[in-house]
């Protein structure tokens, strides 16, 4: 097994469940769940429902207007309560409020040696039908893959990328686990030359039983287990820059509907009322609203109003207003304070009780894990050229230098400076003195450029 060293690693301290078996609530049914095609990157849905249509689990709701064949189907059955819709009239969510006995939809199992014989075009055609293809990611842009793409690489991470996700040691440990990774594993290998599967190295004590599965340890810092950084770790030719990749649940819910002929309706979230504490595992239904999942670690839901509740990260993750759902990519929910209190003799201790990289504050020399805030704590300035972002960059870019190119309309210069290698983990915004949306700029740059040169 090899090990892989992240390159300028997030040195702020994280909370860290320590537990073996960190308990897992199950939550009841909520009251209505949602689908976002909007989640999907570079989608162009076509609804293929309407308000009020009573729908069975499996039913297509939207297509891909660029591929009719990618579908994406709802995994509950019950009437379709609205549709709303964002800027530009983009479909939000399609919201449903599920029927009291209705479950998955139901395919025909498969066994391995089945699994194993299938051609590439049967295992894309399967995937399509089960509405699992618009689950898999291609880099470096992270849309659908294409249909005739021939991947040279995929890779699965056992943690996702968001810091504050669900444990892989939870995950793992439930029933039938193995053999859907398994499953998903000879899926991969088909859709796929090479296949790569990391975990990192403080949960490796509690997944023995499927370590032979794993090729390569990583570190435990954020974002060690984004699979693009392990891509450009591993990378040793170009070809590779399209690789394949999942996020582990769904990967597990994929080896899971070709061997059960059911996809899990549920998902594992992590829920944290702050960022000191390493918060709770809940089981629901996916989409489930975020009021609902916060109410497992708050009686009263009102009082979370005066946070900002951040979904799937708080470097790179979405606003989520209290009453939205989750997003089927999203896995964690994360309470942080809109304002920063007021510091007591700051000029005496300046810093001390700030999270920050920079070593112009006191508590830079300490482990002990600070609250975080939404304050800019500053205001916006120019670029100082101070390369900071640089330093925290984990594929080593320069992104002040590929900002700029972005803000000047030099597309072609900013991919010279690796703009398609940037994994968007929002390090180099968090540690910008400038307050600059580094990030933010080079996401709206890949995307302008996505949909004028790459799309037809």
């Amino acid at each position: 097994m090899k090990h892989l060293k992240l390159k300028n690693p997030f040195n702020i301290p994280l909370p860290v469940d320590t537990h073996r078996a960190p308990e897992v609530r199950h939550a009841t049914a909520p009251p209505t769940i949602a689908v976002s095609p909007s989640h999907f990157r570079y989608v162009k849905p076509r609804l293929l429902v309407k308000m009020l249509d009573r729908i069975k689990a499996g039913t297509p709701l939207f297509y891909d207007k660029r591929d009719p064949s990618v579908r994406l189907l709802s995994p509950v059955s019950g009437i379709v309560q609205n549709i709303t819709f964002g800027h530009r009239r983009c479909i939000d969510e399609i919201v449903i409020e599920p029927s009291p006995n209705g479950s998955g939809p139901y395919y025909e199992p498969l066994s391995m040696d089945q699994i194993t014989r299938l051609s590439r075009e049967d295992t894309i055609e399967l995937l399509k039908t089960r509405g699992i293809w618009p689950f898999i990611h291609q880099f470096p842009y992270k849309d659908i893959p294409k249909t005739e793409l021939n991947a040279k690489l995929a890779i699965i991470c056992l943690q996702s990328t968001d810091p504050f996700a669900p444990l892989p040691r939870v995950m793992i440990r439930q029933t039938g686990t193995r053999d859907y990774l398994t499953a998903a594993l000879a899926i991969m290998s088909i859709l796929a030359n090479e296949v790569i599967v990391a975990a990192p190295v403080s949960e490796m004590p509690y997944v023995n039983h499927i370590r032979e599965l794993i090729t390569h340890s990583i570190h435990d810092r954020y974002p060690a287990s984004d699979p693009k950084v392990i891509l450009y770790q591993v990378r040793k030719h170009p070809g590779q820059n399209t690789a394949l990749s999942m996020d582990i649940q769904d990967f597990l819910d994929m080896g899971a509907c070709l061997l059960t002929g059911s996809i899990p309706t549920t998902r594992l979230y992590r829920i944290c009322s702050d960022v000191t504490a390493p918060g709770i595992h809940v089981l629901a239904q996916k989409g489930s609203p975020a009021s609902f999942l916060l109410s497992s670690v708050c009686s009263d839901v009102s009082k979370l109003e005066q946070k900002n509740i951040v979904a799937s990260g708080l470097f790179s993750g979405r606003l989520a207003q209290i009453h939205s759902h989750m997003r089927h990519f999203e896995s964690s929910l994360v309470c942080i304070d809109r304002e920063y209190p007021e510091e007591p003799f700051g000029f005496v201790v300046p810093g001390f009780e700030k999270a920050s990289e920079s070593n112009t504050f006191l508590s830079r020399v300490t482990s002990r894990i600070y609250n975080l805030d939404s304050t800019v704590h500053g205001e916006h300035r120019p670029c100082i050229n101070c390369g900071y972002c640089q330093k925290k960059c984990p594929v080593e870019l320069f992104p002040q230098f590929i900002m700029k190119a972005c803000l000047a309309g030099e597309e072609e210069e900013a991919i010279e400076l690796g703009m398609l290698d940037c994994t968007l983990c929002g390090l180099c915004s968090f540690v910008c003195p400038s307050k600059i949306e580094l990030s933010d700029i080079i996401e709206q740059a890949m995307n302008q450029y996505y949909k004028e040169r790459v799309t037809i």
